[in-house]
C-alpha cells in the first residue's frame, strides 16, 4: 500500500462542502468521494489511531 500525505485543511474543506465524506467501516477510516462513490482507506485500525491521540 502506498502512502500519500493529505492536506488536512483541504480535506476538511471538502468534507464541509459535501464533496467528501469520512466514515468508519470494520475499524478502518475511509474518505469517500460523494460524486463517484469511490472510497479510499486512510487508516487501517481506528482503535490504534485513537490510542495514539490519547498519549
Amino acid at each position: 500500500m502506498s502512502r500519500t500525505k493529505l492536506d488536512i485543511m483541504q480535506v476538511r474543506s471538502l468534507c464541509k462542502s459535501g464533496a467528501l465524506k469520512l466514515f468508519v467501516k470494520d475499524d478502518a477510516l475511509y474518505l469517500k468521494d460523494t460524486d463517484t462513490e469511490e472510497a479510499v482507506m486512510i487508516h487501517q485500525n481506528i482503535k490504534n489511531l485513537m490510542q495514539e491521540g490519547q498519549q
